[in-house]
């Protein structure tokens, strides 16, 4: 099994100050986005026609699809008072067409009854005989949320969210599938930019390496308020900002709704005028 290696924050500061950090690059308010147009490839701002291209060049995974390309498997206890041992293949979510890398969950065995209800999220990455290697787990699998995503570049992202006693612990990794070193998302972003918002979630990953994020400021009582939630793409050192890509429908639909609002303002000039 592959190690996963992670990236200290002390090494991340040398490697930012010899580069640089991640660039953001404003999309629009959250409430205003669309993630949906193109089958997801595309973010638009609904009030500008602006869009942005964020296909992740990866392929969405369904239960045969994963059941074809024989992926790791594990064997678990189950039974209670008539113990017997079943085994389980990996479920993928998406895979990249490139390398075969499929990111995915298995069940972790803490659940004798519902296996699927305590996974493991991770990855399986496959060799140049056509058949994979061991899963690589990201998670814990007890009382972990995770959202995982995959590029065309064999990167994964994953964000896990473990609930304790104190409340949600909130952590994103972005790892290298080819040699498994990980780090942390904040590692990857200014200080500065951090400093202005509650909470960062991830909502996508590009084939560039762009990462999604809806970035929450906090709110009047110093806790995150996503109705203010902002949508930005972050780009890594040494390639160029996204470029935005004009939509001509909702060009048309911003034009007519500029229009609708100068027409008002002057209606109310006239109503204000001395007769």
């Amino acid at each position: 099994m592959r190690a996963i290696t992670f990236v200290t924050a002390a090494l991340a500061v040398d490697v930012a100050s010899a580069a640089s950090y991640y660039t953001p690059t404003y999309v629009g308010r959250d409430r205003d986005v669309d993630s949906s147009w193109d089958g997801g490839r595309k973010l638009v701002d609904r009030t500008t026609g602006v869009a942005y291209d964020v296909d992740s060049g990866a392929i969405a995974l369904d239960a045969p699809g994963s059941a074809a390309l024989d992926l790791p498997k594990t064997t678990i206890l189950r039974g209670g008072m008539y113990p017997f041992v079943e085994t389980f293949a990996m479920r993928g979510y998406w895979i990249n067409p490139n390398t075969g890398t499929v990111v995915g969950m298995i069940p972790s065995g803490a659940s004798q009854a519902l296996p699927w209800s305590s996974v493991f999220t991770g990855y399986a990455t496959r060799d140049e005989d056509g058949t994979y290697s061991d899963f690589q787990r990201l998670t814990n699998g007890v009382g972990a949320d995770a959202t995982i995503l995959l590029n065309s570049a064999d990167q994964v992202l994953i964000r896990t969210v473990t609930w304790g006693s104190s409340g949600a612990d909130i952590e994103t990794r972005l790892i290298d599938a080819a040699t498994g070193i990980a780090t942390s998302l904040r590692d990857l972003i200014d200080p500065e930019f951090w400093g202005r918002y509650g909470r960062l979630d991830v909502e996508g990953l590009t084939a560039r390496g762009d990462i999604l994020v809806s970035a929450i400021p906090s709110g009047d009582y110093g806790t995150p308020d996503s109705s203010l939630a902002e949508i930005f793409i972050l780009t890594p050192p040494g390639v160029a900002a996204p470029t935005p890509i004009p939509e001509p429908s909702l060009l048309w639909l911003a034009a007519g709704s500029i229009a609708l609002g100068l027409r008002a303002r002057r209606r109310g000039r006239r109503d204000r005028s001395p007769a």
